[in-house]
């Protein structure tokens, strides 16, 4: 390693051999040193040893020029965006360049198109019409912004909406990675957000999945819940049988052995049910506009029945068409039959201090067994009882029947008695 000053000066042969050495050998390591060389001429080269860097003498000789590192490497100058410091030749404004500390800015006419620094990576800086589109195999238009509308298209370059997704299979997925079995979690939301007259953010509602169940199983449910004022609260779930919980329900059936209020459509193997479940106010409200039908009662799709509605009153209809009837005969028994029910008075047991008349439905039905559904002393396969009930309206035909057969009755004696009196 050596500097040299360039001069060959006049001395005898080994002083001068001795010189001549030094130049060349300047020359061969280009000026390696720890040291700057002296004299410093336009374009010598110096390689720092100092701080391993190779080095050329700028064209006024006024300072050095950083070109690489002695491992190989190539340092540039900063740059800017208009004059990038690598370009090309024929793109002098297109390239690299270094826009601050831990900062590379990659430049297209000018302009920052990407922007990566050790915090971030910004993509169209400027903020200028400058669209970014992403390809895959298949697709030329994978992810598409649209500058100019400020948009965001997945499987097209022009969308409609903020973000529009175009596709044969647009399937979004939506992972909570945390593994647990509990009720609720591994829940995933979708949060929909507004911001008030002061600039405030409120959630005004968001939509919920969650584990159903604390099995390790794949049973979910899906929650909807909306912004009362003051707080979010559920307001429907879809539970993973398919049933429906209404108004916040907390239960899927909502007063049927409990007295959970709510709403809600039960999933059985059936089919559904409803059921509604109110502490105070009216459970179900059902209006019409129009007299007429307000309630349809059918059994395997053939109409049996149906509570109606007129502009006074309400009538509780039972399907009773001649053509729905076949051997019809008059009641010959009435009388006999009658006698043979046996009317009560009793309380039920939940109002021991009310008490009725009526008819034990098991006595009932050995009379008019349609006036009765249920079995006597049936248990369901949860070991509850299944109780039997009673339409008192059934035995309506019958006590007709007989007192029909003893108005005859009256009328024949009476007329006995006239001839008599006669």
């Amino acid at each position: 390693m050596a500097t040299s000053d360039y001069v060959l000066a006049n001395a005898s042969g080994a002083a001068f051999r001795a010189d001549l050495n030094a130049t060349l050998q300047a020359i061969v390591s280009n000026n390696s040193s720890a040291t700057e060389p002296s004299p410093t001429f336009a374009f010598m080269w110096w390689v720092d040893t100092a701080n391993s860097l190779l080095k050329q003498r700028n064209t006024a000789n006024s300072a050095w020029i950083t070109l690489g590192t002695l491992d190989g490497g190539r340092l540039l100058k900063d740059g800017s965006s208009a004059a990038p410091a690598l370009a090309f030749a024929a793109d002098t404004d297109t390239g690299l360049a270094r826009g601050g500390a831990n900062q590379l800015n990659f430049v297209a006419a000018g302009e920052d198109v990407i922007t990566a620094s050790s915090s971030n990576v910004v993509i169209n800086e400027g903020g200028n019409n400058l669209d970014v589109r992403i390809e895959s195999q298949n697709n030329s238009v994978l992810l598409c912004t649209d500058a100019s509308t400020d948009r965001i298209g997945v499987g097209l370059s022009n969308p409609g909406t903020l973000v529009e997704i175009v596709g044969d299979e647009p399937y979004i997925t939506i992972r909570n990675t945390t593994q647990e079995d509990n009720v609720g979690g591994r829940e995933s939301k979708v949060i929909f957000e507004g911001e008030q007259s002061g600039g405030e953010i409120s959630t005004l509602a968001q939509i919920e999945a969650s584990h159903s169940t604390s099995d390790d199983n794949q049973a979910g449910r899906l929650s909807f819940s909306t912004n009362s004022g003051s707080s979010i609260n559920e307001t429907l779930r879809l539970g993973n049988e398919g049933d429906v919980l209404l108004c916040g329900t907390t239960v899927i059936t909502p007063g049927f052995s409990n007295t959970s209020t709510g709403a809600s459509f039960e999933k059985t193997t059936d089919g559904a049910s409803l059921y509604v479940s109110n502490d105070t106010t009216t459970p179900i409200k059902a209006n019409k506009n129009t007299t007429g039908t307000v309630f349809s009662v059918r059994y395997q799709g053939v109409f049996k029945g149906d509570i109606a509605v007129t502009t006074i009153s309400v009538a509780y209809n039972t399907s009773s068409d001649y053509r729905l009837k076949e051997n019809i005969v008059g009641i010959d028994d009435a009388i006999d039959r009658v006698k043979q029910l046996k009317p009560k008075r009793f309380n039920f047991i939940q109002e021991p201090s009310i008490v009725v008349d009526g008819f034990i439905a098991h006595e009932a039905q050995e009379v008019v067994p349609e006036s009765v559904t249920g079995t006597k002393d049936e248990i369901n396969e949860k070991g509850e009882p299944v109780y039997q009930g009673i339409d008192q309206s059934k035995l309506v035909p019958l006590l007709t029947a007989a007192l029909q057969d003893a108005i005859s009755q009256i009328e024949t004696l009476k007329s006995r008695v006239d001839a008599l009196e006669a």
